[in-house]
């Protein structure tokens, strides 16, 4: 392979990687929404969490109940997670799974005066991280060929 050829090869490749990174953030993103409406619909209801002795409450020093999974109560906390179409941010193709209830959202995050913080999308990063790197990895070495 000549230098001019070499070139020509990275120019390629250079201009196919944002599509093949697309492809494996779009799964990606599909994983962590089905990941983020699963632990978005636990079984209590506000009456058996009360029954429990507010599980979730400060004056425990640890909640009772696993922290990011959050119940569900009306629903719409549930039905709100949305997948936003992969898009270069910082030079890093990236997908974004987010919460339309931000007022809900807002309070899970950074818990209130009586309930602890719920890490809900820490929990879901930390179940899916491996396969996000393999179908990251597995695009690309799909794209050099390898």
């Amino acid at each position: 392979m000549t230098l001019a050829e070499g070139i020509a090869r990275l120019d390629r490749t250079a201009r196919a990687l944002p599509a093949a990174m697309r492809g494996a953030e779009q799964e990606n993103g599909q994983a962590l929404l089905a990941a983020a409406r699963q632990h978005s619909h636990g079984a209590f209801s506000s009456r058996m969490l009360a029954a429990m002795g507010h599980p979730y409450s400060r004056r425990h020093r640890r909640a009772r109940l696993d922290p990011g999974v959050i119940n569900i109560q009306s629903g719409r906390f549930a039905a709100s997670w949305a997948l936003l179409p992969p898009a270069l941010a910082g030079g890093v193709m990236q997908t974004i799974v987010l919460n339309h209830d931000l007022p809900v959202a807002d309070f899970l995050a950074s818990g209130t005066r009586r309930m602890i913080a719920r890490p809900l999308p820490e929990k879901v990063l930390g179940e899916n991280e491996v396969e996000i790197d393999r179908r990251r990895d597995a695009a690309l070495r799909r794209l050099l060929g390898r």
